[in-house]
């Protein structure tokens, strides 16, 4: 059995879990600024945004603005919008600022800004306020959108609607008549604008087609169903009448429809023509004198024509389709295996000509030209034209060019002949292979085969036969190719003795040419390479003296070529030590054989030294030397680049070393070629332990699915990235100590293919985010719980406000009281409710009152334990006078909550310790918290419990987080617990461990007011005479509270709005005693509304009721001198007495 701990050690180890929170606390608030200066960073956004002080001073703006208005941050900076740009405008806008300023809340309004260039445009700006660390408006922050764009979208809209060349029109779907008509409607119709708008559209319609027409609004268009295609007819104003063809997009919520029509009168008088048509053609089907049949995608014959029968003998009966067509017309096999190949080969272009030869039903053979067509849908149309004549005289044709083409290619020069419309019409295969754009032998102009040509060249030697009647011989270059040509031209003359053709011999020269020019090109290219080559390069005689001296070496070594010719080249460049060595190469060199390059140091004129690669080569005539060659690289600047990079290197190695990140190269085989030393601390192995990308996920990932998603960002997305590109994955990596970090993995691959790995440990930072989201979902669903509350108490609100009036009305015996005030009770139950959320909202306070904690404390616990005698309770209050500013129920609330949980955490049984103190927080202590420094009331609540696990602990605050069973518990005790606390400006903290009980300790701010005593309502009414004016945006409660004024004697007058309020008070203002303000309405809010009424009539009592508690807009109209605040649902008692607290 588990020895309990005595309170004192309780104490202690609670004290000591109160340290630790504290340090956490410290490092939460770290991360929260961390996250305020995250939000400065908003400052890059695309859109102007600027910043200013409470005197409407600009103090800075983002980039985006800069850019549009032509300001920097320090040109703005302490200067208003009267000194930026001045104007009548400027005073406007000054004034919404410090309207702003003074409401504290935000604005949002369209304005006309003049930007850098002087175009002035329109905006929307966004403005709201923001406070310095003590609540106070310190100045806004806004920001605007330029809305030219929109601006000129929504005129383009308007021209289209007015420009549309379709028929376009909006019509009311419940009176069936014409709202708004496109000018290309009026202009079909014939009609006017003013001839249409208003007027049913039944009584344009042909007769035949309203009651068609009439069923599709009903049946359709009321009940929001688009229509396509519909047809009617509509009547001119001539009187013709017009098929159109509508398309109609309702939007019933709205009564209207928005449509598009057609004019499609002439599509069907063409339809009625097209039927005309479709019998004249099939009279021509029959009658032409080509064979014509159509077959459908399963080769079934589905028409033949007289033609067909007439050419083949086959009628419709020996045809039913190709099973019965190909044996009969190709009796052949093996022919027939060549057709059918060939009709699948075509079947899926889109037509195909082909010749056959077929055996026709009388045995006779023809040979036949197929024409095929295939249609979308599969059919194919065949045509067949006889064609056995004419293949006859093709083939006898053929033969005779065959002849002649085997005699102009067997000529081996070109040779061709042309017209006097220099068409080619005989030539050889060397014209073709000479000629690489031709596309035939005849039929091609000459010129058309040179893409630079659009006509005959200027010296075409076809057009000089053709105009002098002579024959010419010259050398020319063929612009084509480049290529030099003899050309011999000679006249062909008709019987007339008329030059009507020419023909041309052309032989190839070019070769010859060629290799005669190449010789003196390769001469030129070695002196251009001599004289352009950076390379100092020397020829030496056999006495290895300087014969030559290329500009190179003039660069190089300073000397100009006078003055290096004749000497001895070592002198020239060799010096001390490496004229010793030189002289070695250069005895080696004189005997004949080659010095391979090597590295050395030679000098220039002025005696700085080069570093230089060197080089000698003999050269040798006939076994002979006849001089040298020598040749100098200079390698001065690459040595010291070299000697650069190994420097940039080991800096690279430090900082990649000294890195807080894990930093690995590996080779596309796996292996680590190179792993820093935080890489290895990170995981805590050593090189020797993990040499393989294998190794290393074997042990730092030994879950498999950890480790395939590792493998699979290598071995496939790897793979496919581009050089350079980074992958990134989050890993929770297990090191070799057992401990799990978040690790941010990046891989990248490298140009020769290794891959750079890149670890961060981001175990922290994921802490923290997790943290940080955790605290704007609680915020988010927070609000949510507020809205609901505010809903929610006005429903109770007409509950209640009604059951007051009729148990007012009813005598104490009457069997409905019994109900009535059940009814109240519930009421009072749902309200209780709605405390809760607007606690876990943060929504604020109901009636706060100085109170003494130590008696709040003794009272609730006292309450409790009369119903709990299974847990002994100990109290244990401070001695010293406690006083806190609470919603007394709230906080009751809250202790409550805290107990329940503490008597289920000791279901045998156990020890509640409940304690009182104040203490003191300087900046440090109250920093955690998010809470100013100063004197608190501390609240413990200690059990003896179950305690719970730190998993638990951490997430006990949490809305709807619950460890009871189903139907015990919804999550929301604890949760709005902590926003009842914070909401009093204070915070609640928790300790715990499993088995040893919890500490719950709640800190409220201490007051040197005194505490007030608890005021009993006597349950009579307090009536009145005096006149009431009830504003409220429900009608439910201004109906409820109209009567429930009514009932205790006052005259009421009623107002839905704040304006309607602000019109009534100016009209009757002195008639009125008193203000029922509601809080949040829609358009002027009842803050507002408050500002109006004091500035109107500042003597006027205001009494502000709200579903939302005493917070935000409420509380600054009570500090502003609101007359008082009663909380909805409230019941005819409560109002009484309120009202006539405020009137006195």
């Amino acid at each position: 059995m588990v020895r309990k701990r005595s309170y004192e050690e309780l104490e202690k180890y609670a004290r000591g879990l109160e340290a630790e929170c504290n340090r956490l606390a410290t490092v939460e608030a770290e991360l929260k600024r961390s996250l305020r200066f995250t939000e400065s960073l908003l400052m890059a956004i695309p859109t102007p945004v600027f910043f200013k002080d409470e005197k409407g001073r600009y103090q800075g703006c983002n980039p985006a603005f800069t850019e549009m208005m032509g300001v920097t941050s320090e040109e703005l900076k302490g200067k208003t919008v009267h000194e930026l740009w001045p104007g009548e405008q400027a005073e406007v806008y000054h004034q919404m600022d410090l309207q702003l300023m003074g409401n504290r809340g935000r604005q949002i309004y369209e304005f006309e800004v003049t930007d850098k260039n002087g175009i002035t445009r329109p905006v929307v700006f966004y403005k709201s306020v923001y406070h310095d660390e003590h609540g106070k408006v310190a100045g806004l922050v806004g920001g605007f959108v330029d809305l030219t764009e929109r601006r000129r979208a929504e005129g383009e809209l308007l021209v289209f609607f007015a420009m549309s060349l379709d028929m376009l029109c909006i019509a009311d779907i419940n009176t069936a008549s014409f709202v708004k008509v496109s000018p290309s409607f009026t202009e079909t119709l014939g009609y006017t604008e003013e001839e249409l708008l208003g007027r049913p559209f039944t009584e344009f319609i042909h007769p035949e087609d309203v009651e068609r027409t009439l069923a599709v609004v009903e049946e359709c268009l009321k009940r929001g169903e688009k229509v396509f295609n519909f047809r009617n007819r509509y009547r001119l104003k001539s009187g013709e009448y017009r098929w159109l063809n509508w398309v109609s997009h309702p939007l019933p919520e709205k009564g209207l429809t928005y449509a598009v029509a057609h004019d499609i009168t002439d599509e069907i008088q063409a339809g009625e023509a097209l039927r005309s048509q479709r019998d004249l053609l099939n009279s021509l089907f029959d009658n032409l004198l080509l064979g014509v049949t159509v077959w459908d995608a399963e080769g079934r014959l589905l028409m033949m024509n007289k033609g067909f029968i007439e050419l083949t003998g086959y009628t419709e009966e020996d045809i039913q389709n190709l099973d019965d067509w190909f044996p009969r017309a190709y009796p052949d096999p093996e022919y027939r295996s060549t057709v059918v190949a060939d009709w699948e080969a075509v079947r899926g272009s889109k037509e195909a000509v082909r010749e056959f030869r077929i055996v026709c039903k009388t045995g006779s053979v023809k040979e036949m030209e197929f024409r095929a067509t295939f249609l979308r849908d599969g059919r194919a149309l065949v045509t067949l034209a006889d064609i056995t004549d004419r293949k006859r005289a093709r083939e006898e044709l053929e033969a005779s060019h065959h002849l002649l083409r085997s005699i102009l290619d067997a000529v081996p020069d070109l040779l061709f002949v042309v017209d006097r419309d220099f068409n080619i019409l005989f030539s050889n295969d060397k014209v073709l292979n000479c000629h690489q754009t031709a596309s035939g032998n005849g039929g091609n102009r000459c010129h058309s085969r040179f893409p630079s040509l659009v006509g005959p060249c200027e010296d075409c030697n076809a057009k000089v036969v053709f105009e002098s009647g002579e024959s010419v011989e010259r050398e020319m270059l063929n612009p084509a190719d480049g290529r030099v040509q003899e050309v011999r031209a000679f006249p062909i003359r008709n019987t007339a003795g008329e030059v009507v053709q020419v023909v041309e011999h052309v032989r190839d020269l070019t070769e010859l040419v060629r290799t005669r020019e190449e010789s003196l090109r390769r001469q030129q290219f070695l002196e251009s390479l001599l004289y352009h080559a950076p390379d100092a390069i020397v020829t030496l005689d056999p006495e290895h003296r300087v014969i030559g001296w290329n500009p190179g070496a003039v660069r190089m070594f300073g000397y100009e070529t006078e003055e290096a010719m004749g000497q001895q080249l070592d002198d020239l460049v060799a010096r001390g030590e490496h004229h010793v060595e030189a002289g070695a190469k250069t005895r080696q060199v004189l005997s004949g054989r080659r010095v391979e390059a090597f590295e050395t140091v030679r000098y220039k004129k002025d005696g700085t030294p080069l570093r230089v690669i060197a080089a000698g080569s003999p050269i040798m005539q006939n076994g002979v030397l006849t001089g040298v060659v020598a040749v100098y690289t200079d390698i001065t600047e690459r040595v010291r680049a070299e000697t650069a990079l190994r420097e940039s290197e080991e800096r690279f190695r430090t900082l990649v070393e000294e890195s807080p990140l894990g930093i690995a190269l590996m080779a596309t085989d796996g292996r680590f070629l190179y792993t820093s030393p935080r890489f290895l601390k990170m995981f805590g192995y050593t090189m020797e332990e993990i040499p393989t990308r294998h190794d290393w996920f074997q042990a730092t990932f030994p879950g498999e699915s950890q480790r395939d998603k590792g493998y699979d960002l290598w071995i496939t997305e790897l793979d496919q990235a581009l050089e350079g590109q980074a992958l990134s994955r989050m890993f929770v990596a297990t090191c070799k100590d057992g401990s799990q970090k978040d690790i941010h993995l990046r891989l990248v691959r490298m140009a020769n293919a290794d891959q750079l790995v890149i670890c961060e440990d981001i175990t922290e930072k994921t802490k923290l985010e997790r943290q940080f989201q955790q605290a704007q979902k609680f915020e988010a669903i927070g609000t949510l719980a507020g809205g609901i509350a505010h809903d929610f108490n006005n429903l109770l609100m007409g509950i209640q406000g009604r059951a007051s009036l009729i148990l007012a009305d009813l005598p104490a015996s009457h069997p409905h009281v019994e109900h009535l005030r059940a009814m109240e009770d519930h009421v009072r139950s749902a309200s209780d409710l709605t405390r809760q959320l607007l606690g876990f909202a943060r929504g604020g306070k109901y009636e706060v009152k100085p109170t003494d904690v130590n008696g709040l404390l003794v009272e609730t616990a006292d309450m409790f334990g009369r119903t709990r005698k299974e847990i002994r309770i100990h109290k244990k209050t401070s001695p010293r006078p406690l006083t806190a500013e609470v919603d007394r129920r709230q906080i009751e609330h809250v202790l409550l909550n805290l107990f329940v949980n503490a008597w289920q955490a000791m279901p045998g049984g156990g020890d509640l310790y409940l304690e009182t103190d104040a203490i003191s927080l300087d900046n440090n202590g109250a920093l955690p918290y998010e809470v100013p420094p100063g004197s608190y009331a501390r609240i413990s609540v200690i059990d003896t419990g179950i305690g719970m696990d730190e998993e638990t602990r951490q997430r006990i605050f949490d809305p709807f987080f619950t460890t009871k069973e189903m139907g015990r518990g919804t999550g929301l005790g604890l949760a709005s617990a902590y926003g009842i606390i914070k909401n009093h400006g204070g915070f609640i903290t928790v300790y715990s461990e499993v088995d040893h009980g919890t500490v719950f300790r709640i800190h409220l701010p201490l007051t040197q007011k005194e505490p007030g005593r608890e005021i009993s309502v006597e349950g009579r009414l307090q009536k009145g005479t005096e006149t009431v004016l009830l504003v409220d945006d429900e009608a439910m409660i201004l109906s409820v509270g109209r009567a429930m004024l009514e009932k205790l004697g006052y005259r009421v007058i009623v107002a839905g709005s704040g304006e309607e309020a602000l019109q009534i008070l100016s009209e009757k203002g002195a008639e009125i005693d008193l203000v029922v303000l509601d809080l949040i309405m829609p358009g002027m809010s009842g803050s507002q509304a408050f500002d109006r009424i004091r500035e109107m009539l500042p003597g006027m009592r205001v009494l502000l009721s709200s579903g939302y508690a005493v917070n935000g807009q409420a509380q600054e109209a009570l500090n502003k001198g609101c007359d008082g605040f009663i909380q909805k649902p409230f019941d005819l008692i409560q109002l009484a007495e309120k009202l006539r607290t405020v009137l006195k």
